[in-house]
């Protein structure tokens, strides 16, 4: 905002696991992620790769904005 942009910018984490992965690891990761504030959501394999997709074209507009894009 300071620049004129209006945008947001959000930094995400994606853990990533098998499929059968033990309860003691998933117990684990979810208490790093509280500990640390980390918000907790799942998204399978297709909903990830859509959300990326998403995230790469506001990121595509966002460094357009800023002078660093095509």
């Amino acid at each position: 905002m300071e620049q004129g942009i209006d945008a947001e910018f959000s930094n995400w984490r994606g853990l990533f696991g098998p499929q059968d992965m033990p309860e003691y690891a998933v117990a684990y990761w979810e208490e790093i992620c509280r500990k640390y504030g980390w918000t907790m959501d799942f998204a399978d394999h297709e909903a990830f790769g859509v959300y990326l997709d998403q995230v790469n074209e506001e990121y595509k507009v966002l460094l357009k904005e800023v002078g660093l894009g095509e």
